[in-house]
């Protein structure tokens, strides 16, 4: 998550693990579903949520703008 200050940040933490997304592989139309948590100023206006489809890439596959 980046913030309009521009600080990227990773996930904050979880707060039911049993709902919590976690990371595998997923078939060919197959689907996961869970929660991310991140902390980030109340009423910021400028949240871009950061895709990475690899942890080794330094540049997001996707970004989707919060509003």
């Amino acid at each position: 998550m980046e913030n309009s200050n521009g600080q990227e940040e990773d996930v904050a933490f979880t707060i039911d693990v049993d709902a919590s997304l976690n990371s595998g592989n997923l078939t060919p139309g197959g689907m996961a579903e869970g929660r991310v948590v991140f902390e980030e100023p109340v009423g910021d206006t400028g949240l871009k949520l950061h895709y990475y489809d690899n942890m080794f890439n330094d540049k997001a596959s996707f970004i989707f703008i919060i509003k």
